[in-house]
């Protein structure tokens, strides 16, 4: 499969003839920030609705958090924090509540980031999710090295 010129501006001709640059490419740069930007492009409907509705498995960003929430709920992912993984958890949404409120109201994962925040141990045990409690100092060490958006 061919990257898009503008996700992978270092194959593409224009940049290497004319300007004479080679330029990483944009996704492995940004990481789970990929998500994040995706989602906050859709978000803010900077996108068309039928082009949101083709990236909506797109804006749910993998953090830490999200991830060891979405483990106790039975859906397995990579341990790693890895862009990729944004298909899996909308998917996951998508069985677990169907289409249309998966996307949370166009807020996708934000809901997924709040609760799973220390401070809300007592809002995940009222929803029956036997869910840890995150260490406010840790919570970010992981995402941020990730590239991703911490909250």
């Amino acid at each position: 499969k061919q990257k898009s010129r503008r996700v992978d501006p270092g194959n593409a001709d224009f940049y290497h003839g004319l300007l004479g640059l080679n330029a990483a490419p944009i996704d492995r740069s940004l990481g789970i920030g990929a998500n994040w930007l995706i989602r906050e492009l859709v978000r803010n409907e900077v996108y068309d609705p039928d082009d949101a509705t083709t990236l909506a498995p797109y804006c749910w960003m993998p953090s830490r958090r999200v991830r060891e929430l979405l483990e106790r709920l039975g859906e397995h992912l990579s341990l790693d924090a890895n862009k990729e993984e944004s298909r899996a958890i909308y998917e996951f949404m998508v069985r677990s509540l169907g289409e249309e409120r998966a996307r949370f109201d166009g807020d996708f994962d934000l809901p997924l980031q709040l609760i799973t925040r220390a401070g809300y141990g007592d809002v995940r045990r009222q929803c029956g999710l036997d869910a840890p409690d995150f260490d406010e100092d840790d919570q970010y060490a992981e995402d941020d090295l990730a590239g991703g958006d911490p909250t």
